[in-house]
């Protein structure tokens, strides 16, 4: 009689499974922050008592990964960046061979992500003048950081040749040519505060450097979707001065094929409660979003319709003296 009661059990919640949906989540490495972030987010969404919703975390190599995996069909959603969306959005830039990829859709920016050009402390490598016959990473084809140093290069003019060596490596690989002495310059996007971030600076005596207030606002004229930004000297042990420099937002990306449910559940995981978003990771505690600057920004391709009725939603909320997006 148990094994009967236990094997009824069984089909229903089979059937149960079977009617949810399934959200597959492009993320990133666990070292860095999109793993973390999409990790959490997943959490919510499989946990909600009340959704058909369920979220599978995907490991990835980061931005550019995520987004392919969205227009392919391979993910639902990932995190990447507003620029890379527009590239691939209008057909343009290393989507040109592919076209335009008018389905894609933006569901929110959730934080920002400086830019970090970092040397050793103790090295004579104060700024950009002092590149030149160095050794330095730029990181894998399709990454945040190649995207980056092609912007740097062009805007100094610079080639492969004015460096004595070029790497191509990824975030998990990065730290131990680095800290070994082997690569002298960083360039690298990276959530702040965060894992990379923390080991870098205190295990191997990296300071940053500040990009010069003409190079970034000429970078941002040609380019929105990277903005004038700076990093607290308090976050940076080994500089005494607030370090300028480029940042860009961190957004969820998606497909118009998407349902409207599936978007409401990573929105409700991401804002059910006035603070929940920044307490998913300290890298978005640190970054300065408030009230819709989430959905205002640059963000790369149009809202996801799920995204506008959630924003509606919200609005009538406020109305009634509930206001969702408050921030301490």
């Amino acid at each position: 009689m148990k094994l009967v009661v236990f094997l009824c059990f069984l089909v229903f919640v089979s059937k149960v499974h079977s009617e949810d949906t399934l959200i597959l989540f492009g993320g990133g490495s666990s070292t860095g922050v999109f793993g973390p972030i999409v990790e959490s987010i997943c959490a919510d969404v499989s946990f909600a008592k009340e959704s058909k919703q369920r979220c599978k975390v995907i490991v990835t190599s980061g931005s550019m990964h995520n987004l392919l995996g969205v227009i392919s069909g391979e993910f639902d959603a990932g995190l990447t960046m507003p620029a890379l969306i527009n590239q691939a959005y209008e057909g343009v830039g290393v989507f040109k061979k592919i076209g335009p990829q008018r389905q894609l859709r933006t569901v929110a920016a959730i934080y920002t992500q400086p830019v970090g050009i970092l040397v050793n402390k103790n090295s004579a490598i104060e700024g950009l003048p002092d590149f030149t016959g160095r050794s330095i990473n730029i990181g894998p084809e399709g990454s945040g950081e190649r995207e980056i140093a092609k912007i740097l290069f062009e805007q100094m003019g610079w080639t492969n040749k004015d460096f004595s060596e070029i790497f191509e490596y990824a975030t998990s690989k990065v730290t131990d040519g680095f800290c070994s002495g082997d690569i002298d310059i960083l360039i690298h996007v990276f959530g702040l505060p965060g894992r990379f971030y923390d080991n870098i600076l205190n295990k191997c005596d990296a300071k940053l450097l500040s990009l010069p207030s003409v190079v970034i606002n000429e970078i941002n004229q040609k380019n929105a979707f990277y903005k004038k930004g700076y990093i607290p000297h308090q976050l940076l042990p080994n500089n005494d001065r607030d370090v300028h420099t480029l940042e860009m937002d961190v957004v969820v990306v998606t497909r118009d094929t998407v349902s409207n449910e599936a978007v409401g559940s990573v929105l409700d995981a991401l804002f059910s409660t006035p603070d929940k978003v920044y307490e998913i990771h300290r890298a978005i505690k640190a970054s300065h979003f408030s009230g819709y600057d989430f959905f205002s920004r640059a963000i790369g391709a149009p809202l996801h319709d799920g995204s506008k009725l959630f924003i509606d939603g919200q609005s009538v909320e406020n109305s009634n003296e509930q206001t969702k997006f408050a921030r301490k």
